[in-house]
């Protein structure tokens, strides 16, 4: 639900929240804030899911064109140890991958010049 806030496991927190556009639209150019991404709304309206990665599954993440590209192979080049893989969130979309923490959003959730509204999600890893 947007506005919402949920605890996963292995110390993660997810936070969803409607973002003004104009704000937004400076913060996805500025292409760093990889623990937080700002999507089109209107492509995330059939609700948000968060759930654990699945072994062969892809993910159309922009910068990549479109192409589609094995989590695991995003995994192993971040150099993220496969114990911390297990419980890495990813947030779905009607059956699509629209973003996993530390990487950048789907490209078909990506914010475009005919985005009127964003959702902005926050990914926090407490210590443990």
């Amino acid at each position: 639900v947007i506005p919402g806030e949920i605890d996963l496991e292995n110390g993660w927190r997810l936070r969803a929240e409607f973002a003004p556009l104009n704000e937004s639209r400076s913060e996805a150019q500025k292409g760093e804030l990889t623990w937080q991404v700002i999507l089109d709304a209107d492509t995330v309206s059939a609700g948000l899911t968060v759930r654990a990665w699945q072994p062969g599954e892809r993910y159309a993440a922009l910068g990549l064109h479109g192409k589609r590209i094995k989590l695991s192979d995003l995994f192993i080049n971040a150099k993220i140890p496969q114990e911390a893989r297990k419980t890495w969130p990813v947030v779905v979309c009607a059956g699509q991958i629209v973003w996993v923490p530390g990487f950048p959003p789907a490209y078909p959730n990506r914010i475009a010049p005919q985005t009127r509204r964003v959702v902005r999600l926050t990914a926090l890893q407490q210590s443990n």
